[in-house]
């Protein structure tokens, strides 16, 4: 392992460096330990006469002791000891310090190994800063670098963090390719397994989830055994739950969990496997996984949120409203902002109309439509067709067919555009206005051809006829007058 690098990954936790851990890391790139510790030797015994200060934890540097030890004589054991210097400022974060040795040893020290690295940890060290004067000119540095040094070992080093900066400025194509960079061309980097991740989120934020799969696919060929792969197989399977493919999307979530499964994603995985039966219908074994979800703390409260939202549909799939009921009573004692919201309040109406409490359902149902959130949603749609519903059972036919209407008028949801224009037909017929019924039945066959409601809409209209006929023959009635 490359341990000249290691400590330079970004986000590591840089250790506590005292003076023979920094210079056995020079030594790594010189490939003299033993002439640069007895240099460093010589000069840490003399540090009282050069000005030096070399005892761990202290930071302060006397510039002007440093300045004329450089003028009087920049040997390269002199440079190589403030490589070394700098390079322990940079593990200590002291960027200020870190960035004027660099600098100097930059300077002073030609075209040596350790200057060339210099040039990178210089980069780096301006880009930790975080002014933008600084990492501008780290991108400059880390671009000339990538350019001029194409087979240096530091080269992907460069590269990763030229990445990251041109990530944290908006320049994500630019970042992709820096990442990809590194996979095509460092395959035994450190940073290879990261980069190939990155670049597939790039890839994914830029719009182009194919590449972002096929990115994400070779890092779990290639590192199986890597965390990051159970980040990858994660990923993979939100792209399948993206297109719609729930047994794809399945198969990628089971991944994440198999093995030594990363911590931070396992609730999330079983999530998504639960939400992937769910779509497919599979309700029983998406109610399982919902239940072994209640009690999480996601870090999105949202997601707890959905949890108990999904386990109360999987109640609602098999009409067991009481359940539904009992199940928001039982959370909103402990955590009732996890039950509020339209869809909760849509699935309380639906509690109220399994009981025929249909005054408390149009209530539920009401606030749903005055919600913001729920304008244009089916979950509104479906409201207003229940709305009508409510007043359908209540025999209350002119104000249900003024609801079922609206369903019509205001969404755009075939399926319940079709449902609302059948039970308004039905309405009409119960209001005696059968001409009108016929037309409304004739226009939702015209308008919806493809609906599985045109084949209800059929039989209505042969049952509308067959009664028409029934009434036409039927014997006349009078009634008596009164005597």
């Amino acid at each position: 392992m490359d341990s000249k690098r290691i400590y330079l990954v970004r986000g590591s936790s840089a250790p506590s460096t005292a003076f023979f851990v920094a210079a056995l890391l020079v030594c790594q790139l010189s490939g003299s330990a033993a002439s640069v510790f007895a240099r460093q030797t010589t000069l840490y015994a003399s540090r009282g006469s050069n000005g030096l200060i070399w005892a761990e934890g202290n930071n302060a540097i006397d510039r002007d002791s440093i300045n004329q030890l450089l003028s009087e004589s920049p040997t390269p054991a002199t440079l190589e000891a403030l490589a070394v210097r700098a390079q322990h400022c940079q593990n200590e974060k002291n960027y200020v310090d870190a960035i004027r040795l660099f600098e100097k040893v930059i300077e002073y020290g030609g075209e040596t190994e350790f200057v060339i690295a210099s040039q990178v940890r210089l980069a780096i060290c301006l880009a930790r800063t975080g002014e933008s004067n600084n990492v501008a000119r780290a991108k400059i540095l880390l671009q000339t670098f990538v350019e001029k040094r194409a087979d240096h070992s530091l080269r992907d080093l460069a590269l990763y963090e030229l990445a990251w900066i041109q990530q944290e400025q908006g320049e994500s194509e630019l970042a992709r390719q820096s990442f990809l960079n590194i996979v095509d061309n460092h395959a035994a980097s450190l940073f290879w397994a990261d980069a190939i991740y990155r670049a597939a989120n790039l890839s994914r934020q830029l719009n182009d989830p194919v590449a972002a799969a096929s990115l994400l696919t070779r890092l779990t060929d290639a590192r199986p055994d890597e965390p990051l792969a159970r980040y990858a197989w994660f990923t993979l399977g939100e792209i399948a739950t993206q297109k719609g493919d729930w047994d794809e999307a399945i198969e990628h979530f089971e991944k994440v969990q198999m093995g030594e499964p990363v911590f931070a994603l396992v609730s999330p995985s079983i999530y998504w496997m639960a939400e992937c039966y769910y779509q497919k219908g599979q309700t029983v074994i998406a109610e399982r996984h919902f239940m072994s979800l209640q009690g999480v703390k996601f870090a999105d409260p949202r997601t707890s949120s959905m949890v108990i939202l999904r386990l109360a549909q999987c109640y609602g799939r098999r009409e067991e409203w009481i359940a539904v009921r009992d199940l928001f009573d039982a959370v909103g004692k402990t955590t009732p902002e996890l039950v509020t919201g339209y869809p909760f309040d849509y699935l309380r109406a639906r509690v109220c109309m399994s009981q025929a409490n249909f005054e408390n359902a149009r209530t539920f149902l009401t606030t749903v439509l005055n919600d913001p959130d729920a304008a244009a949603t089916q979950t509104a749609a479906m409201s207003q067709w229940l709305v009508g519903e409510s007043w359908f059972h209540q025999e209350d036919y002119k104000s249900a067919f003024r609801a079922y209407m609206l369903v019509d008028s205001l969404y755009d949801y075939p399926q319940w555009r079709a449902l609302a224009l059948l039970q308004a037909a039905k309405c009409q017929d119960r209001l005696n206005d059968r001409d009108s019924a016929r037309k409304t039945i004739e226009r939702l066959m015209a308008s919806f051809p493809e609906s599985s409601v045109k084949i209800d809409a059929k039989q209505f209209l042969v049952q509308m006829r067959s009664d028409e006929s029934a009434a036409k023959t039927a014997p006349a009635t009078y009634s008596k007058p009164n005597q």
